[in-house]
């Protein structure tokens, strides 16, 4: 089903209705221990600087549940402490790894105080079906993803918002948000914000430079 989410309040809403079910969501760029991220994205984590990894959390938790399958597109921590994060967070998740992600690997996690079972870290790039529609995750946005031109949905983060490619493509991180909410995007926000884009063709060179 797909329909316009308005609000933070609306998804709330939405969430609750759907407590007892399994829900898929997205998020990428959390940072984590950044001490400088707020300092480079002022207007999108409206919190202070010694607060923002509790309102990450608590957001995060606010919508997530234990059941929840939540995909993490890269940068999700600034130091080795990943699991201090990772063991506070709700649902299963599945990471796909950034360029500031060199900590987050099994052996490090093992060698932490990791005790979160429900947690999966995927390769760099991952192809997966949500309701029959092939979705393409990467950390770093891809101008010319696979199937694109059979309405395939590319999602990224690296960016923090400051780049919209066309077609079904778009920014899942936290700074992306036009709503400046710090939330993970539900797969129903997503299945809103792609049915307005248009479906791309791919773009052949006819007359490459020699």
């Amino acid at each position: 089903m797909i329909f316009r989410i308005k609000s933070a309040l609306e998804l709330l809403k939405i969430i609750l209705k759907k407590r007892n079910e399994m829900n898929i969501w997205f998020t990428a760029d959390t940072h984590f221990s950044h001490p400088k991220i707020i300092e480079f994205c002022k207007e999108t984590r409206p919190c202070k600087p010694e607060d923002m990894d509790n309102v990450l959390i608590d957001r995060w938790n606010s919508v997530v549940k234990d059941n929840d399958i939540i995909y993490v597109l890269g940068d999700f921590c600034w130091n080795k402490n990943a699991d201090h994060y990772i063991n506070r967070l709700s649902g299963n998740i599945k990471f796909i790894p950034g360029n500031h992600d060199i900590w987050m690997t099994k052996q490090n996690l093992k060698k932490q105080n990791f005790t979160k079972t429900n947690f999966e870290i995927l390769p760099h790039y991952v192809e997966t079906r949500f309701d029959k529609t092939k979705f393409v995750l990467c950390h770093y946005p891809i101008v010319q993803w696979n199937r694109m031109q059979y309405g395939s949905i590319h999602l990224y983060g690296h960016m923090h918002g400051a780049l919209a490619l066309d077609g079904k493509a778009m920014d899942v991180g936290i700074d992306a948000r036009k709503k400046c909410d710090m939330l993970p995007y539900h797969i129903d926000e997503i299945w809103d914000i792609m049915k307005d884009k248009p479906v791309l063709q791919h773009h052949l060179i006819l007359n490459p430079q020699k």
